[in-house]
Order: structure tokens, then C-alpha cells, then sequence
């Protein structure tokens, strides 16, 4: 059970703070399709490294 946290986390900091740079960060958060579109595109990052963590 530790193994899978250990994983996700990995993940996460993997998604959320090496792949995101700061435009990413500040569009995503826009109210329009650029906002959208930058989302998504956040979104696919941060599910491809926690793949990549599970060897998936």
C-alpha cells in the first residue's frame, strides 16, 4: 500500500511541479477556451507522469 502513495505522490509533484511551468499555470486558471485549452493540456501531463510512476 505504501508502494502505490509513494507512487502517486510521485506523480503528482512530478505533474504538478516539474512538467507545469508558469504560463501554464496562469492560463489555465483563464475564463475562456485558452483557459480551457491550457487545462487540458495540464490535465495530460499530469496523467501521463502518474502513468509513467504506475509503468503503464
Amino acid at each position: 500500500m505504501e508502494d502505490v502513495f509513494a507512487r502517486i505522490v510521485l506523480g503528482h509533484l512530478t505533474g504538478d511541479y516539474l512538467l507545469q511551468n508558469w504560463k501554464m499555470t496562469l492560463r489555465k486558471s483563464q475564463k475562456s477556451w485558452m483557459g480551457f485549452l491550457w487545462c487540458t493540456w495540464h490535465y495530460f501531463l499530469y496523467t501521463a507522469s502518474v502513468c509513467l510512476f504506475f509503468g503503464q
